[in-house]
């Protein structure tokens, strides 16, 4: 076994896996000679967890096994290439094996052999001559809590992935577009089906069991429809961590351009431009910290999901864009060249510690009222949404075909060259087209309405489903004396925010919605 150039359209399995920090055998450019030799790997200390993989394949006859680490150069020129069509890689594969409880390619495949053994057992008793087994639970549940399942960059592996082997500290699984099983699974053949109604064969656990486990339930990314695979997006994704924060934008890319090509959609800081109103209406599931500024310099925008840690979900099961009904006449876009990098923060000389430059880089630096107005050019997302089945209103982009006349006033560098600007705007435009859908920064500029309401500082006693009671809660917004609605608040804001039993705030109206009463306002 080797490092080989494998032919072209050849059958080869992908192993999906957790780095990790221990150090492990990778091929870099002084490897590359050694473990390109025949029966390299024999000679060299494999890690586990790549060791049972190559046997799973062995097991299938499959000739070419795909290991990231053996097959990037990690110091190489391209490394970066390579790394944006992983993509590509794992929807090639005939099987993606994944180790769901590893921490690190040391762990090896759980219940794949001697060498890396199951710690539990499934109990099964006898009662009356029947024997009945506790099942494991549905893999979506198993993998929950999983280093797997919360590494970022190991997403779009599991999206691409025509089928997978999944090992787990429980059971494996296996996963396809079609259906799914487990080693707890009692199959029923297609012919024991057909002999009995279409009501009991829809209704028999047996019948339904094969749809337990499955893994890619929400893989039809290019579905017209793409609010009903958008939301889980949000939901699966946000919640996944990464070794460097400001890598969420890079690791969803490659499903982002999969969504984009259905139905030529544009995603702006992730979020899709012909539903910006929808998209909008993201919650944070748990408190959440300002994710740190990308290679670029500038931040994520603070209106996306892109822009914080922690998990947030889109309210997909009861609204969706038909629903929506926007009240913002036109958004506008600013957002900064791609090619133009933010210029370093300078560190103050009262700054403490060894560490202080890096320390001063890692701080999230929001735009400046200057940076706006100085290094910001509008961009409008030209989408083009295909025919939908519900209707929705797309929301409304611009441009300038001039500069405004506010801005001319009150900012120096427009009056006292405005035509620089507008000669900038159509190379602006080309060269972030370029870039989507890794269009990670920007500023919002619109206009709407806003009312003046009463938020009472007492947290009501329930919270919305998935939000954790403890650190978040409902608090009631009032009109006058009438209750109209709530704000879920993390408990340690609303410490801040809420002064007084009731604290007068401005709410922003976005959109409407008809759900639970016609028109209702949706606000931020």
């Amino acid at each position: 076994m080797c490092v080989v150039h494998a032919p072209q359209a050849c059958a080869f399995f992908a192993l999906s896996y957790v780095k990790g920090t221990a150090p492990f055998l990778n091929l870099n450019m002084d490897t590359y000679s050694r473990l390109s030799k025949p029966d390299a790997l024999e000679a060299h200390d494999v890690p586990r967890t790549f060791a049972d993989a190559i046997m799973i394949a062995q097991f299938f006859s499959c000739k070419f096994l795909w290991i990231e680490s053996l097959c990037i150069v990690q110091d190489g020129d391209d490394k970066r290439e390579q790394m944006r069509r992983i993509s590509d890689v794992f929807e090639a594969s005939t099987l993606t094996i994944i180790s769901a409880d590893g921490i690190d390619p040391h762990h090896g495949l759980t219940g794949s052999g001697p060498s890396s053994p199951r710690a539990s057992r499934q109990t099964v008793r006898d009662i009356g001559g029947l024997q009945f087994a506790v099942m494991a639970p549905k893999l979506t549940t198993a993998m929950a809590r999983l280093p797997w399942a919360q590494d970022g960059w190991r997403y779009q592996e599991a999206m691409f992935s025509k089928r997978v082997l999944v090992f787990t500290p429980l059971q494996m699984y296996y996963a396809c577009k079609l259906t799914s099983f487990s080693e707890d699974l009692c199959f029923v053949k297609l012919r024991e089906r057909a002999r009995r109604p279409r009501n009991m064969r829809e209704m028999h656990p047996l019948y339904c069991a094969s749809d337990r486990h499955f893994l890619l339930e929400q893989r039809e990314f290019r579905l017209p429809q793409h609010w009903f695979s958008y939301a889980p997006l949000v939901h699966d994704y946000s919640c996944r961590r990464f070794v460097n924060e400001a890598d969420v934008l890079q690791a969803v890319a490659s499903v982002l351009r999969a969504m984009t090509s259905p139905r030529m959609e544009k995603y702006i800081a992730a979020l899709p431009t012909t539903i910006f109103e929808y998209a909008l209406l993201w919650q944070s599931l748990e408190p959440a910290t300002r994710r740190p500024c990308p290679k670029s310099g500038y931040p994520f925008p603070t209106w996306s999901w892109l822009g914080w840690t922690g998990a947030s979900r889109l309210p997909h099961f009861y609204v969706a864009p038909s629903n929506i009904y926007p009240v913002v006449s036109s958004w506008m876009f600013l957002t900064p060249s791609p090619s133009r990098r933010r210029e370093e923060p300078e560190v103050e000389d009262d700054w403490e510690g060894p560490n202080a430059e890096d320390e001063a880089k890692d701080q999230v630096r929001e735009f400046t009222e200057d940076e706006v107005h100085r290094t910001l050019l509008p961009f409008r997302p030209e989408a083009t949404p295909i025919d939908q089945e519900m209707p929705f209103q797309p929301t409304r982009w611009t441009t300038w075909d001039r500069i405004p006349q506010a801005l001319q006033e009150t900012n120096p560098f427009f009056s006292d060259d405005s035509d620089y600007f507008l000669e900038l705007i159509p190379d602006h435009k080309e060269e972030v087209s370029r870039a989507h859908p890794l269009i990670e920064s920007g500023v919002l500029s619109f206009t709407t309405t806003g009312r003046r309401f009463t938020v009472e500082s007492a947290p009501m006693e329930w919270t919305y489903k998935e939000f954790p009671q403890e650190k978040t809660a409902c608090y009631r917004v009032r009109d006058s004396d009438t209750w109209i609605g709530t704000l879920q608040l993390p408990r340690e804001t609303a410490k801040v925010l809420l002064t007084s039993d009731r604290t007068e705030v401005e709410l922003i109206l976005l959109s409407e919605t008809d759900v639970g009463a016609p028109h209702a306002p949706n606000t931020s």
